[in-house]
């Protein structure tokens, strides 16, 4: 994800999850402590995402033959000599 998008999303979970917090503070009710453990997970999902999608990601794929059907776009790194096929 692009750095600068990426820290925006984080500053408007922020300022969500403090207004969030604030009004748990206020009303002490169920829907507040949704939206804050959302928003707690968000952020800490936002900050962990190149270390879990590391975890997902292909690695090298040896002995490639990509086949693309319907003209979508694939943009995998280190292909060759594999078979893949995308429907």
């Amino acid at each position: 994800m692009n750095k600068k998008l990426k820290t925006i999303i984080i500053i408007i979970n922020v300022i969500m999850l403090f207004v969030a917090g604030y009004w748990l503070y206020r009303d002490k009710e169920l829907e507040p402590l949704t939206v804050v453990l959302s928003q707690g997970a968000t952020i800490l999902i936002l900050f962990f995402e190149n270390s879990i999608t590391k975890k997902f990601e292909a690695g090298n794929l040896l002995d490639s033959e990509l086949e693309v059907e319907n003209k979508d776009e694939v943009k995998m790194n280190d292909i060759t000599k594999s078979k893949v096929k995308i429907k």
